[in-house]
């Protein structure tokens, strides 16, 4: 942080925009919230956490309070993590789900048993993790968010994931995003937005918004009228958070379960 200048001399300090006055002010009554991203990139899809910590890294700027953490490993070294953060949402690689490779997921660390299919690459769970913290005086939320591998690199020693993993880098840092807007009130900054980047575009807007209702358990057939009309919207080269918007007010229409 730099030093403030003061006296008549100093040269005026430019005005902040809303958005960075916003970012800068955290509420009073804002969490803590820690974003921990799990994995070694150089052992192939294993390097799926460390890839989304990229990337929320490069495209928002979240408000004080917010933390991406890239961690190596799942294990107890992240206890001083979770106790010192209100709210800890980790993004891991999954493998052992039944589901096709790059599939993602969204679950409570309880989720996370060999019963459910939501295994970790890691040896130590999530939710062991998450026990072992709270037994050591931490007071935090969980959530848990990972993608299916296509390989666990063991031994390998290789940097790159595969191709499904890598589609599901983006898609699973927006979910996060989403996550604590909707259940936290968290807004991040989207620089892609503001830029118009063009990574932000989508190669097949149709599909995405398919997998986001099949992600949010959406009777397609029951609710065949409100999905047309959501999969009118979408068109070559649609922005991801126009799609995401439009998944969203879908999303708020359909009767609640």
């Amino acid at each position: 942080m730099e030093a403030e200048v003061y006296g008549g001399d100093a040269p005026e300090a430019p005005m902040a925009t809303d958005a960075e006055a916003v970012m800068a002010v955290p509420a009073a009554s804002a969490p803590r919230i820690a974003i921990i991203c799990v994995g070694n990139e150089y052992q192939l899809d294993d390097g799926f956490g460390p890839a989304v910590a990229r990337y929320l890294d490069d495209r928002y700027r979240f408000p004080l309070g917010v933390t991406v953490l890239d961690r190596a490993v799942m294990g107890y070294g992240i206890v001083s993590d979770l106790k010192a953060c209100d709210v800890a949402v980790v993004v891991d690689a999954l493998d052992g789900t039944g589901a096709a490779p790059g599939t993602t997921f969204s679950f409570d660390p309880a989720d996370m048993r060999v019963s459910t299919g939501k295994t970790s690459l890691h040896e130590v769970r999530f939710a062991d993790v998450l026990a072992a913290a709270t037994f050591m005086g931490a007071a935090c939320a969980g959530r848990c968010f990972g993608v299916q591998v296509v390989d666990m690199g063991e031994g390998a020693l290789e940097r790159g994931l595969s191709p499904q993993v890598q589609a599901a880098v983006g898609p699973v840092a927006r979910m996060v995003v989403r996550y604590l807007e909707r259940a936290y009130g968290i807004e991040a900054v989207d620089r892609w937005r503001e830029a118009g980047d063009a990574r932000a575009k989508l190669a097949d807007a149709t599909a995405y918004m398919k997998d986001a209702l099949d992600a949010a358990g959406v009777d397609v057939a029951a609710h065949a009228d409100e999905v047309q009309r959501l999969l009118d919207l979408a068109y070559p080269g649609m922005p991801d958070y126009e799609a995401d918007d439009a998944i969203g007010s879908c999303l708020a229409s359909l009767p609640s379960k």
